[in-house]
């Protein structure tokens, strides 16, 4: 199976349709947990530390200097999510 039908399984699979908060259709998942996570971020707001740890762990492993520089860009106040 190639990259791109893997792809296309995961974002036109049955289970990953999902409704937003104003009604559009959406996906569930964009099946890499660190470009979830990034869309997700403004939602965590209000999370226990534990989610986000556990959300932030997954893309950990599946792309350690990713997540690790996607980190700091979340955390820089001036140049980054604050």
């Amino acid at each position: 199976m190639t990259f791109i039908d893997s792809l296309k399984e995961t974002l036109l699979g049955p289970y990953n349709t999902a409704v937003t908060e104003n009604g559009a259709v959406g996906f569930r998942t964009t099946g890499r947990e660190l470009l979830d996570l990034h869309f997700a971020v403004a939602s965590l707001r209000r999370a226990h530390a534990q989610e986000i740890y556990d959300r932030y762990a997954k893309a950990f492993y599946e792309d350690a200097r990713l997540a690790s520089k996607w980190l700091m860009y979340a955390s820089d106040v001036r140049a980054g999510l604050g």
